[in-house]
């Protein structure tokens, strides 16, 4: 197993916890660590039913959370990047919910849960960090909820692409993204079907604002992309029918279905209880 890298040395820092801890805590804060894990694209990070123990620090890579809906099927709910705080899902159950997987070549900080609370009780930017995580996880199940309930199929992949841009290391004034999933597997992120993906992603494309070539995509227009999500460029009258119209057909019922059946709400109720509960053992 290679060394672990220091946290002062780790070119990731700025977009962790530990960008909050002060470097003369760092030591305190690295007892608490157990080891870094690499993974491989497929590779098993978490699975339904594994004890609540540890949490997972993103360094680098993709990871997707996929659930297992009442009909058997799977849905892809989640989908993480660098300096993202993996396993929360365990807090209100004592045992995780979802499967978490790699998507690409990753790396992980891997923190025992009691240790690194009971050291954010002592460090109270360390507890900041942590509730600013939770937060930023619940954020993004509102987003998703958002996503499936509100959007129509245009609007979730143009929102999927420019979340991926976002997330993206790539240096400044590159604009080619890894999809990192086939088309399947994002309409099951976006509910939607593969075809209704695929039909996006062909329009954007003869638009001139994406260039696709397999798994890799280049956004050439990311401004189109920005106001097709958030409808500008609308006639009034359009926008405000386009803005209260629920989607019709199997993207509306596949992102009904999705939010009914992945436990998003029941587990946000948790995270929230789990939350205060640290906040007033101070």
């Amino acid at each position: 197993m290679p060394p672990m890298q220091d946290c002062r040395q780790c070119p990731t820092r700025s977009q962790c916890l530990m960008a909050h801890v002060d470097d003369s805590n760092l030591s305190q804060v690295r007892s608490a660590l157990v080891h870094q894990a690499r993974l491989s694209p497929g590779d098993v990070l978490l699975y339904p039913g594994m004890p609540f123990e540890r949490v997972f620090l993103v360094r680098y890579g993709h990871f997707k959370t996929v659930v297992l809906a009442s009909e058997g099927q799977t849905q892809t709910t989640g989908l993480h990047g660098r300096g993202d705080v993996l396993g929360l899902d365990g807090l209100g159950h004592g045992a995780h919910v979802g499967e978490v997987l790699a998507l690409q070549h990753a790396s992980v900080c891997v923190f025992r849960f009691v240790a690194l609370s009971e050291l954010a009780g002592q460090l109270q930017e360390l507890q900041r960090a942590l509730l600013v995580a939770l937060s930023r996880s619940m954020q993004r199940d509102w987003q998703h909820m958002l996503l499936l309930g509100s959007m129509d199929g245009e609007e979730r992949v143009a929102s999927f692409l420019l979340t991926l841009k976002q997330q993206s290391p790539c240096p400044l004034g590159s604009e080619t993204l890894d999809l990192m999933m086939t088309r399947q597997e994002i309409g099951h992120y976006l509910g939607m079907t593969l075809e209704s993906v695929s039909r996006h992603l062909s329009q954007f494309q003869r638009r001139g604002w994406i260039r696709l070539e397999r798994r890799r995509v280049d956004i050439l227009q990311p401004l189109a992309l920005q106001h097709r999500r958030d409808r500008v460029g609308l006639s009034d009258a359009s926008a405000s029918r386009t803005k209260h119209a629920r989607p019709s057909g199997p993207e509306r019922t596949e992102g009904v279905s999705q939010l009914r059946e992945t436990g998003i709400f029941e587990r946000n109720f948790h995270e929230i209880r789990q939350a205060v509960a640290i906040r007033c053992s101070r």
